[in-house]
């Protein structure tokens, strides 16, 4: 692996750990609930996690095509009465894009790393700081996964 994406990757693979364990326990039926009139409900988080990882695929070269339409995508609500994926749809897709994602990872060199992006947001422009993004993102969207999985009464989620 390239050593400029190294603390980015590694921050990832936590993050997917810790996405994981958010999910553990948490039937679909809490995953829908939201905790409040203005938050997002667990499922939503983890879909839209899922979606922006294959947005970040796409950016590292690959191919793929994004769950579920724009369902989860930036700004959209997940109605109660909407058809939706399940949690085991969800981790299924999510561990799919991820291990795709860390074995390109491995890959990219650095004329890669350094060429541009503009369809995913980046902290200058190229397919690294894509990366560094993609693992602040992450990191956002996993502590809120946490808190709604505290809020709706399951243990907290630890590293």
């Amino acid at each position: 692996m390239h050593p400029s994406i190294l603390h980015a990757v590694q921050i990832q693979n936590l993050q997917s750990r810790l996405f994981l364990r958010a999910l553990e326990g948490v039937t679909d039926a809490e995953a829908r609930r939201p905790t409040s009139e203005h938050t997002n409900p667990l499922a939503w988080i983890a879909g839209h996690l899922v979606t922006t990882r294959c947005y970040l695929a796409r950016v590292v070269g690959l191919p793929r095509e994004i769950p579920w339409g724009g369902m989860f995508a930036r700004g959209a609500a997940l109605e109660p009465t909407q058809a939706a994926p399940s949690l085991e749809e969800i981790r299924a897709a999510w561990d799919d894009v991820t291990g795709a994602l860390m074995a390109r990872f491995e890959q990219l060199g650095e004329a890669e790393l350094s060429g541009p992006v503009a369809d995913f947001p980046s902290l200058d422009r190229t397919v690294r700081g894509a990366l560094a993004m993609a693992a602040m993102h992450d990191s956002y969207h996993v502590g809120q996964l946490a808190l709604v999985r505290k809020a709706l009464g399951h243990e907290r989620l630890v590293g």
